[in-house]
């Protein structure tokens, strides 16, 4: 049973980690004929000004979840530096490490070695949170963090009571 759950952990944290490695959201661009590929093949000043909905009109279907998740960045890139293109500001976008380890700790914690896990995964990601926190333009990933926080506190109650109702 012991060796099942590690390789559980084993499979996880590599999903994981290679789920979040591509972590930026460049989507290729894509002749569509006159209509833009991507929300950020338009120019800077109209992807600023325009609202979700009239990007979504713009471009002929709906945003993908990662232009979603990538638009709030890009515009608040996009507003404090005017000279940065809707891509390169895209690029610029990186999860923090914190945030992944935080969540990966916090995962695997609630599998095999809860408390110690459970505890980094709480550390790593507060941390994570305060990093984001202080340097928003640069540093994304506060639901990783948030998330790898909750699972390391179940990890960690969860030990716990087993180790109370032992």
């Amino acid at each position: 049973m012991s060796h099942r759950l590690t390789l559980i952990g084993i499979f996880a944290i590599c999903f994981i980690f290679n789920s979040f490695r591509g972590h930026a959201a460049v989507m290729p661009a894509v002749d569509t004929g006159d209509r833009p590929a991507s929300v950020f093949d338009l120019s800077p000043e109209s992807l600023v000004s325009k609202s979700k909905s009239e990007l979504q009109a713009e471009i002929g279907r709906k945003l993908t979840l990662k232009e979603k998740i990538a638009l709030k960045f890009v515009k608040r890139k996009l507003k404090k530096n005017k000279d940065l293109s809707p891509r390169g500001a895209l690029e610029q976008a990186e999860i923090d490490g914190l945030a992944i380890a935080g969540f990966v700790t916090g995962l695997v914690g609630i599998f095999i070695l809860g408390i110690i896990l459970g505890t980094l995964g709480i550390v790593f990601s507060a941390i994570a949170l305060s990093r984001i926190k202080k340097e928003p333009e640069v540093r994304t990933g506060k639901g990783l963090a948030i998330a790898g926080l909750v699972l390391g506190i179940i990890s960690v109650l969860g030990a716990l009571i087993i180790i109370a109702a032992a």
